[in-house]
């Protein structure tokens, strides 16, 4: 989900706590206080979202730059094809939505340089 909110288009929307893997629950249990204590901190959520939000600083295209074009989304697997491109360069994304690891083959039409 949040390879998908800091890759797709327009502004991601990252709940307070999100970063560390903090859980939740209904309202009011969404509003719970953060939990500082790093020892009951996901590290390796933080590490991943400190990766991805690096990666879309460094990438215009991730920032709203150029165009956005859905390549596939398939039902049956349970995955989805997007690219975020311009006229010198294009970001592919595959998301795997299924609990089960895929090999997907990229339609005939993308051409990897």
């Amino acid at each position: 989900m949040y390879v998908f909110q800091l890759t797709f288009i327009g502004t991601p929307c990252i709940y307070y706590g999100d970063e560390i893997a903090m859980t939740g629950g209904e309202d009011p249990g969404c509003r719970k206080c953060m939990v500082w204590d790093e020892d009951k901190q996901d590290q390796d959520m933080l590490l991943f979202f400190k990766k991805m939000i690096e990666l879309r600083h460094q990438e215009p295209l991730l920032r709203g730059e150029g165009q956005f074009s859905f390549i596939e989304a398939n039902d049956e697997q349970n995955y989805v094809i997007y690219e975020r491109k311009n006229e010198n360069e294009t970001i592919l994304v595959a998301l795997n939505n299924s609990s089960q690891t895929q090999q997907i083959e990229l339609p005939k039409t993308i051409i990897m340089l």
